[in-house]
């Protein structure tokens, strides 16, 4: 067989003509014709390591390496063949797996600084390096069905397959993204595993884009998701401007643009600001948060959005400019009006322009979900936030009670018995209109008879709702649905409650 990588200083003692003995060195390389009666005696002066590394991904020569000829990424990636030139050049991975147990920790590196001597690291026995292919990167916005994911065609003889599923890749790079937008040639999000210069991550975006007069290049800077600097780049000086991961370089210099960003917040790995652009979607942003913690409740999200919110503040604000305006008007008629009447309008009218809307839209929030219904991954827009609570075992009861509070949930107990715990309906209820929120958001209406005789099934993390009594207000005739409002201020009441006391 072959000698092992290594083995050297082979010795040949040979019989010569004259009958003498002969001694002859060869080397590791050296290929001498045998004669009979030769003996070949293998000597290696020096422990050869028996550790091998396997080098996968989009590389030139895919397959196992033995240590010692790779015991450090710049020894290996050095080596002829191994970088192709449409490598991807800031980011690889050293996939390491843990004794006994085999788990496997990533490593992220970046290729060109390791070629240009600025970074190294050891490799250990049976560490896989992969490396990826350029066009690979940004990767696409949506995550997609297993099934439905396409990679582009290449040469598998030289790059082989990747080695893991793209949506564990986009949970690897999450954290390592480089924000590159405006008028680029591919703007999108680039893995970056180590500092590069403004110059060298416009070109990962292919440049600007011809007939694009650039002065002066926008640079924000986040730290856990939020913005601690902001800096205008002269177009002269990219070269000597280090950037890295979690910066946003926006080409254009359109502040406004730069300035677009949603908030996640909760039982998620990395809370903060994230900047967003045109076809994000929530699992991108829920990705680059890291995830979410192992206490998450996707289910009940809260997700609010700054166009529902005005519109919500708006039918509020309508409402309370008519309630003006009616008892103005029911002041100055003869008959004067009832003085409580007068005063309740008066009252709730404040009341109305002191309310916060909340803007909460029900949506799909579980990655696992929106991953196989790519459909129901909504699109992000400036200003949107979300919310991830942590598995509740409760059930909330507010509003019109006499002690609203968290309940503890127990499997079966219907809407009667919790509103019973909570101390029951005060004075200015409407039982008519009680109804449960759902932990995604959503409202189902009850009545009477449907906690009294059938009893619905209520989940962890529902809120049970008593809202205020409309019929004081018969005799003012609005326009606006005064019941209906009174039951969204409820519902917005009670999901604040549900952000601070999860806060606290």
């Amino acid at each position: 067989g072959p000698l092992r990588p290594g083995a050297h200083d082979i010795p040949l003692p040979r019989l010569g003509a004259d009958g003498l003995d002969q001694h002859q060195q060869l080397g590791g390389n050296d290929k001498p014709m045998l004669e009979n009666g030769d003996l070949l005696i293998w000597q290696t002066p020096q422990a050869v390591p028996q550790g091998r590394i396997t080098l996968s991904g989009h590389t030139g020569r895919p397959g196992i390496v033995t240590l010692d000829h790779a015991f450090s990424l710049a020894r290996l990636l050095r080596q002829p063949g191994v970088i192709l030139p449409d490598n991807y050049s800031w980011l690889g991975l050293i996939a390491r797996r843990a004794d006994p147990t085999g788990q496997v920790t990533y490593i992220s590196f970046a290729p060109q600084a390791v070629i240009e001597g600025t970074r190294d690291r050891r490799l250990q026995d049976r560490d896989e390096v992969i490396l990826f292919p350029a066009e690979l990167f940004p990767l696409a916005a949506p995550i997609l069905p297993k099934d439905e994911i396409v990679i582009a065609e290449t040469d598998t003889e030289d790059t082989g397959e990747l080695p893991l599923p793209l949506d564990d890749l986009r949970a690897l790079i999450g954290s390592l993204e480089l924000d590159i937008g405006g008028t680029v040639q591919q703007p999108g999000r680039y893995p970056v595993a180590d500092s590069l210069s403004a110059e060298q991550a416009l070109a990962l975006a292919g440049g600007v884009q011809p007939g694009v007069d650039v002065e002066t290049i926008a640079h924000s800077r986040f730290q856990q998701g939020a913005m601690i600097s902001r800096a205008d780049i002269p177009a002269d000086r990219l070269g000597n401007v280090m950037v890295s991961a979690g910066d946003v370089l926006h080409v254009d210099g359109d502040r406004q643009a730069l300035a677009r960003a949603v908030e996640i917040t909760g039982a998620v790995l990395r809370p903060g600001r994230y900047a967003v652009q045109a076809g994000d979607r929530l699992s991108d942003l829920i990705t680059r948060a890291g995830g979410l913690t192992e206490q998450a409740f996707p289910e009940g999200a809260i997700f609010t959005r700054q166009s529902e919110k005005r519109l919500e503040k708006q039918r509020i604000l309508q409402a309370a400019q008519e309630l003006d305006q009616v008892v103005a008007t029911m002041l100055t008629r003869d008959d004067k009006p009832d003085r409580d009447l007068i005063e309740m309008s008066r009252k709730l009218s404040e009341e109305l322009r002191t309310a916060l809307p909340l803007g909460r839209i029900t949506v799909e929030a579980d990655p696992l979900t929106l991953a196989n219904n790519p459909a129901q991954d909504l699109l992000l827009q400036d200003g949107d936030t979300v919310y991830f609570p942590e598995r509740t075992l409760t059930v909330r009861v507010s509003g019109e009670v006499l002690s609203p509070a968290a309940l503890q949930f127990i499997s079966g107990k219907d809407v009667a018995s919790y509103l019973k715990e909570a101390g029951g309906f005060t004075a200015l209820a409407d039982k008519a209109r009680t109804f449960v929120v759902t932990p995604d958001g959503s409202a189902r209406p009850l009545k009477v008879s449907a906690w009294n005789y059938d009893p619905i099934t209520v989940l962890p993390g529902s809120t049970i709702v008593a809202p205020r009594d409309p019929k004081p207000f018969d005799a003012i005739e609005l326009t606006a649905n005064i019941g209906n409002i009174l039951s969204q201020i409820a519902v917005t009441a009670a999901s604040i409650a549900v952000i601070t006391d999860n806060d606290d």
